[in-house]
């Protein structure tokens, strides 16, 4: 059943990316719990199979939202979860609900999630540059011009965008001085520095409430998630904040 959910989860639903990698977590050692959880998962998917993801034409700006949570709901392997969505033309393409390596700070596992997401936004843009598509993504047409011709984002006119709730973390992206609180961090997480040197990436504030990619890194409160479901695009007639049953706990 997990990998119907997983499969499920790929093609179609993002809102559940969450849950499949919590119930993956447990398939070497699956209990009764875990298959409660599936199941409530399956009454989900039923109870609104008629949502869906609408895509329109528009622009064709790629803009990605990445969020962690330090120390994750997971008390067995003390990893941290990273997720984030991507949208392209305000439709999203592509999302990750994934466990990493925890690091010793909130800044940091922050900090990690950009060079993941960076590395979709890199791919993203070679794609349209194999399609010959030019895409524009400010308003004052900031072109790279002082990227080798081999670039793979040298036809891409400005910078994509980055959003995090996290401020610490975004000040390390544009921070060129490493300093003795993030001399641990490995050096390969310190890409992102260079995409935004070379107006690839730009790493951009938002608030928590408008970040849908919490969605991917934690349980959160039904009108939470409802509100999450609506910015990545979903359209969903039963939606409505589930309510407890009269007589249950």
């Amino acid at each position: 059943m997990v990998g119907a959910l997983i499969y499920t989860m790929i093609c179609l639903r993002a809102d559940i990316a969450y849950c499949v990698l919590i119930l993956t977590t447990y398939m070497t050692k699956p209990c009764k719990v875990c298959w409660q959880k599936a199941l409530h998962v399956g009454a989900y998917l039923k109870s609104t199979a008629n949502a869906y993801l609408e895509y329109r034409p528009t622009d064709l700006l790629i803009k990605f939202y990445t969020d962690s949570n330090f120390g994750s709901d997971d008390l067995l392997t003390s990893k941290a979860t990273i997720g984030h969505n991507g949208y392209l033309g305000g439709c999203l393409v592509c999302w990750k609900s994934a466990k990493h390596k925890m690091d010793f700070s909130t800044c940091v596992t922050e900090y990690m999630g950009f060079i993941i997401a960076g590395k979709r936004i890199l791919f993203i843009r070679a794609l349209l540059r194999a399609l010959s598509i030019q895409i524009y993504q400010t308003t004052d047409s900031l072109y790279i011009d002082d990227i080798e011709q081999e670039d793979i984002s040298t036809c891409q006119a400005g910078p994509s965008v980055l959003y995090s709730d996290n401020e610490a973390a975004i000040n390390l992206s544009y921070n060129p001085v490493l300093h003795q609180r993030t001399s641990h961090v490995n050096r390969l997480y310190h890409g992102i520095r260079t995409w935004i040197k070379h107006r690839v990436i730009t790493v951009q504030k938002v608030p928590t409430g408008l970040n849908d990619a919490d969605i991917h890194t934690k349980c959160t409160p039904s009108a939470a998630f409802i509100n999450n479901r609506k910015q990545m695009g979903f359209h969903c007639p039963t939606d409505q904040p589930p309510t407890t049953p009269t007589g249950s706990e």
